[in-house]
């Protein structure tokens, strides 16, 4: 499997996290999101397929994986992801303290 390279943006806000990743080629059933440490760990994973750059007629697979940790803990039922052309976006709210969900 040939590795992904892809660029990222996380944003701080109030009261919420906004990851953008810039991921060509992939919907957005092709990948899934999980917490971990009481919601400051995000783990985003993904599968799909990509036409190699010297044949365009074949493909191979490739994954993703990403790891973001956060200051604050995430509200992880009201995280929400949807995808804005070619950029997966992440909005992850933040709890108030000892609101972990």
């Amino acid at each position: 499997m040939q590795p992904m390279k892809d660029a990222c943006k996380v944003l701080e806000f109030h009261d919420n996290y906004q990851i953008e990743l810039d991921l060509p080629g992939i919907k957005a059933d092709d990948f899934g999101v999980k917490f971990q440490d009481e919601g400051r760990i995000l783990y985003l994973s993904g599968r799909f397929q990509r036409n190699l750059w010297w044949d365009q007629s074949q493909s191979a697979p490739c994954i993703f994986k990403r790891k973001f940790t956060f200051e604050h803990q995430v509200n992880a039922a009201r995280v929400a992801t949807y995808m804005k052309g070619n950029i997966l976006v992440i909005v992850a709210p933040k709890c108030e303290e000892g609101m972990w969900q």
